[in-house]
């Protein structure tokens, strides 16, 4: 569990940067989620706070395209074309997304590896079907992501127990 932890951590760390030039961090990010030769596309559509009509057809179809493996297509268009939302605010809402996805992704893999099951049947078990130990209106994924943000002064066998207790039991 140490290591699904600290692989969750890792990931939070590298792509929402505390203070850093978020411009940066998206570009990278980005490329992790989508092909390299549209991130530029994607960076100017989040920079861009006016669009005619024919550029805002062609910009809600890029992120219909491109973003939808990631995060929901619909949601973004609604966050990324508001005009009252700054460059820093869509940056800060893409980085999020893409971090959740990438975590996301990382607890199925893990678990999969783990468990030898397939990450599809991991997928339906934590996303549609176990409830969450820690909040009962979410499913059991919430569980695994909240493990980034379990405190690392913990002593170690106190933090194994609550690791171990916020598991499903049928896992």
């Amino acid at each position: 569990m140490r290591n699904l932890q600290a692989g969750l951590q890792q990931i939070q760390s590298q792509i929402i940067p505390p203070l850093a030039d978020k411009a940066d961090a998206l570009k990278t990010a980005l490329s992790l989620v989508i092909e390299e030769k549209f991130v530029t596309a994607a960076l100017e559509i989040v920079s861009k706070h006016q669009f005619t009509p024919e550029e805002f057809v062609k910009a809600t179809d890029f992120v219909t395209e491109h973003f939808s493996s990631f995060l929901n297509s619909s949601e973004a268009i609604v966050k990324l074309f508001n005009s009252n939302e700054t460059v820093d605010e869509k940056q800060e809402y893409l980085l999020k997304q893409i971090a959740f996805h990438e975590s996301k992704g990382f607890v199925f893999q893990s678990l999969s590896t783990v468990l030898q099951l397939p990450t599809s049947t991991l997928s339906l078990l934590l996303e549609k079907i176990i409830t969450s130990y820690a909040d009962q209106s979410q499913k059991t994924l919430f569980d695994y992501l909240r493990l980034v943000d379990i405190v690392e002064t913990i002593p170690n066998k106190l933090k194994d127990r609550l690791l171990l207790t916020s598991l499903p039991s049928i896992l």
